[in-house]
C-alpha cells in the first residue's frame, strides 16, 4: 500500500512538472491579430495621400470606375462614372472595416456604389436584381499600391490602385471619357485591326467597357470577349486574349488619328484600328432567331449614328425608361414602344421581313398612341430609322439574349436590343 501511495505521489509530481504554461502574449491572441490586420488595412486605405482609383466589376457585367478618398474617421469621398453627373459631384459616405469570414470593407451608408446593387433603382441591369453588384467586400490581396477585393454576396470584383499624384487623381475621369470618346469617333459598327499578321474584327462597347475579338482559324470563326478598364490612355483587359503565341492584355497609348483610325500599342508594336462596313463572317440565321417569335427587347440608347449613341435624342423625353421592341406585337407588325415605367404610351409600328440573305428589312407603317407634339419628331425619326435602310440590317447576336441591328448600307447606324 505504501508503494502504491508513493507511486501516485510521484505521478502527481510528474504531471505538475510537465503542466503546460497557458500564459499567452496578448498580441498573439486571435482577436488581437485580427484587429491588427484590420488596422493595417485601414492605415493603407487612409494613407494614400492622393486617394485611390477603383474599378468595380459586378457579376452582372460591365466595369464601373470610382475615385475614393478614405479618412481616419471612417468617412469616404467618392466619384464615379456610373452617371456623368457623378464624375465631378463628390459623395460622402461612411465605411467600416469588419471581420466576417475574412477581413472586409463595408460601404455602409447609401452612396454611388450602392446604385449598381439596388434592385429598385437599377442604373444598369434589371428591376428586382440590379447589376448583381456588391457594397460589402472581402480583402483578397493587398500590395503596396494595389488592393484586390471580392464582393461578399454577388462576388463582384473591386480593384483599388493608389493614385501617384493629385493630377493623376484629378484627370482620372476625364481620361476615361477621352479614351471612350476615341472609340466613338470611328463611325462604323464594324472595326478591324491586324496583330502578328492576323486580322481581327473588334466589337467595342465603350459604355459597358466590353470588347470582343473575332478571327478566322482554319476556316472557322473564333472569338474572345472581355471587359476592360481604362487607366490613363491605356485599355486593360480583365480577361487577356490569347491566340497562339500572341497575348493581348492591353492596348496602350490609345489615340485617335484625324485620318480616321485609332492608334495603339500592343506588346510594344503599333497597331491601327480602322473602320469596316461589313462583318468578317455573318450568321444567316441570326435574324430569324431574333424575330421569329413574340418577344420584348429593350434598347436604352436608341439608335447610334456615326458612333454617337442616342442620335435621335430619345433620352431627352422626360420619364422615358427605354425603347421596347415588341416583336409579333400583332400578326403583321412589330411595335417600337416608348416605355415609361411599365407602360408603353406610343411608338412606331414596323413590319419586318427576313430575306434569304439573312438580313431583316423593315417597313415603317406609322405610329400608335398619342404622341406629345414636342416629341413627335423624335418618334418619327426613330420609325424612319427602321424603314429607311434599303439594304436592310445585319442582325448580330452578341449574347444569348442580346442582338445588334446594324445598317447594311454603310454600318454607320445601329441599335442594341437586349
Amino acid at each position: 500500500m505504501k508503494k502504491i501511495l508513493l507511486g501516485i505521489l510521484a505521478f502527481s509530481l510528474l504531471l505538475g512538472a510537465c503542466k503546460k504554461d497557458d500564459t499567452v502574449n496578448p498580441e498573439d491572441k486571435p482577436d488581437a491579430k485580427l484587429i491588427k490586420v484590420l488596422d493595417d488595412y485601414k492605415s493603407q486605405l487612409t494613407g494614400a495621400q492622393f486617394g485611390w482609383k477603383a474599378y468595380l466589376m459586378p457579376d452582372g457585367g460591365g466595369v464601373y470606375s470610382f475615385l475614393f478618398k478614405f479618412d481616419e474617421n471612417e468617412r469616404v469621398q467618392m466619384l464615379s462614372d456610373i452617371d456623368p453627373s457623378f464624375e465631378d459631384a463628390a459623395f460622402e459616405s461612411s465605411y467600416r472595416l469588419k471581420a466576417i469570414q475574412r477581413p472586409s470593407l463595408f460601404f455602409d451608408t447609401y452612396s454611388y456604389i450602392h446604385l449598381l446593387a439596388d434592385p429598385d433603382r437599377p442604373f444598369e441591369g434589371s428591376y428586382g436584381t440590379g447589376q448583381y453588384s456588391d457594397f460589402e467586400f472581402s480583402f483578397v490581396s493587398a500590395k503596396e499600391d494595389t488592393i484586390t477585393l471580392e464582393g461578399n454576396y454577388n462576388h463582384s470584383k473591386l480593384l483599388l490602385i493608389k493614385a501617384k499624384s493629385q493630377d493623376e487623381f484629378d484627370d482620372f475621369m476625364g481620361n476615361i471619357q477621352a479614351v471612350a470618346g476615341n472609340f466613338s469617333k470611328l463611325r462604323t459598327y464594324f472595326k478591324r485591326m491586324t496583330v502578328g499578321g492576323v486580322e481581327y474584327e473588334l466589337n467595342i462597347n465603350p459604355a459597358q467597357k466590353a470588347i470582343s475579338f473575332a478571327y478566322s482559324d482554319g476556316g472557322s470563326i473564333k472569338s474572345h470577349s472581355s471587359f476592360f478598364y481604362i487607366d490613363g490612355n491605356n485599355v486593360v483587359l480583365t480577361d487577356p486574349f490569347v491566340n497562339g503565341g500572341t497575348t493581348i492584355s492591353s492596348l496602350s497609348g490609345v489615340s485617335y488619328n484625324a485620318s480616321g483610325f485609332i492608334s495603339a500599342s500592343i506588346n510594344g508594336s503599333t497597331v491601327q484600328i480602322v473602320e469596316a462596313i461589313q462583318p468578317m463572317s455573318y450568321d444567316l440565321n441570326a435574324a430569324s432567331r431574333f424575330n421569329s417569335v413574340e418577344r420584348q427587347y429593350i434598347s436604352y440608347d436608341g439608335f447610334t449614328r456615326d458612333g454617337n449613341p442616342d442620335s435621335y435624342n430619345i433620352k431627352s423625353i422626360p420619364g422615358l425608361s427605354f425603347l421596347l421592341l415588341w416583336t409579333k406585337y400583332s400578326p403583321s407588325y412589330d411595335l417600337a414602344g416608348f416605355t415609361f415605367g411599365n407602360s408603353i404610351r406610343y411608338g412606331p409600328a414596323v413590319t419586318p421581313q427576313v430575306k434569304s440573305d439573312g438580313k431583316v428589312y423593315y417597313t415603317f407603317l406609322g405610329t400608335l398612341g398619342s404622341i406629345p407634339a414636342a416629341y413627335r419628331s423624335i418618334v418619327l425619326n426613330t420609325g424612319n430609322a427602321f424603314g429607311e435602310e434599303q439594304s436592310g440590317f445585319y442582325v448580330i447576336q452578341v449574347s444569348n439574349n442580346t442582338y445588334d441591328l446594324v445598317s447594311a448600307d454603310d454600318a454607320r447606324k445601329w441599335i442594341r436590343f437586349e
